[in-house]
């Protein structure tokens, strides 16, 4: 019996084997074609990342060239950083010499995991439920209301929105710090800014799934049987508006967690995207190319994690349907 049971597990586990094997070297390879494609770009666009060291002796630059091997040939150089790569070495910013990339990442991803998870817990509070809210009161005011307001949400961009929160809630009302990233009160307006738009996105979908299991025949049957609205409501129809929810959830916790850009820039927070911001702007291409690598790993693993919870999610809401 025992033997019966180890042999159908290893039949279970093989396939799970084979998609771990395959989804590797998938990751593998998409991101050796992405590091490639980034050289690439990176070496045909004009200029040199050492061109604003103005005055410095020729002598100098060409030391700071070998150093760097920007002086060896296009193929030599791209060869050596995928050996770098390939065993863990990110190598050093060109502009700042004394950061190596890995230390960056080390020290800016959690200031932007930080920003990205707390805008994150706002976004899908507020967008679930304002989107479960306006479904439910379909075509009435409050439903004509939050979809202008949703709508615009989506169309103001970020850094419109804000410079109006700094301007109205630090300037004028001073109840918090302009920018910076010391203490909680400074997270506060850069999480709202950031989760503005995803939440605008999620308030749309939710309100859209929301109507689409309003109009299902096994909800009527439930308010027939005298099951009460609240019930139906938490345990019926929300669960099954959720899943396009999910769906969502993946580009935009990758968009959140590897922290953005702008708002970044605009409050002054020490994340990643303030250094990758840097290092375009003065084409450091050890800390371009690194900072690529990274998000492209975490992007790949938050969209492998949600598609478990989604598939894990579709099995629950079968079970549940399979006994209603």
């Amino acid at each position: 019996m025992s033997n019966n049971t180890e042999i159908a597990l290893e039949r279970n586990a093989l396939p799970v084997l084979r998609k771990i094997a395959k989804k590797l070297i998938h990751l593998t390879v998409s991101l050796l074609a992405l590091l490639s494609v980034c050289f690439v770009i990176m070496h045909i666009v004009p200029g040199d990342p050492l061109q604003e060291e103005q005055g410095v002796p020729k002598e100098v630059m060409a030391s700071l060239r070998h150093k760097y091997g920007l002086d060896k040939p296009i193929m030599v150089q791209y060869a050596t950083y995928i050996g770098r790569v390939m065993h863990g070495d990110l190598g050093s910013s060109l502009r700042f010499p004394s950061e190596s990339v890995t230390k960056i990442i080390s020290n800016s991803f959690p200031v932007s995991m930080h920003l990205g998870l707390q805008a994150l817990a706002l976004a899908l509070t507020f967008g679930v439920i304002f989107g479960a809210w306006s479904a439910y009161r379909s075509n009435r005011s409050v439903d004509v209301g939050m979809t202008m307001v949703a709508t615009l949400g989506v169309s103001v961009p970020s850094f419109v929105i804000a410079a109006s929160l700094q301007l109205i809630f630090a300037l004028y009302w001073q109840l918090f710090p302009v920018a910076r990233w010391d203490s909680l009160a400074h997270t506060i307006l850069p999480s709202i800014a950031l989760s503005i738009g995803p939440t605008c996105g999620i308030m749309r979908i939710m309100r859209a799934s929301m109507l689409d299991m309003l109009s299902k025949e096994w909800v009527t049957m439930a308010r027939m049987k005298g099951i009460s609205e609240y019930r139906v409501l938490l345990v019926h129809i929300i669960p099954n508006a959720l899943l396009p929810v999910l769906h969502y959830m993946g580009p935009i916790t990758a968009n959140l967690l590897t922290g953005s850009f702008v708002i970044e820039r605009v409050f002054c927070i020490p994340g990643l995207g303030q250094w990758f911001v840097l290092g375009v702007m003065s084409r450091d291409y050890p800390l371009i190319a690194g900072l690529t690598l990274f998000y492209s790993i975490v992007l790949y693993l938050i969209h492998s994690f949600i598609d478990l919870i989604t598939a894990a999610f579709n099995k629950r809401l079968s079970y549940n349907e399979g006994g209603r």
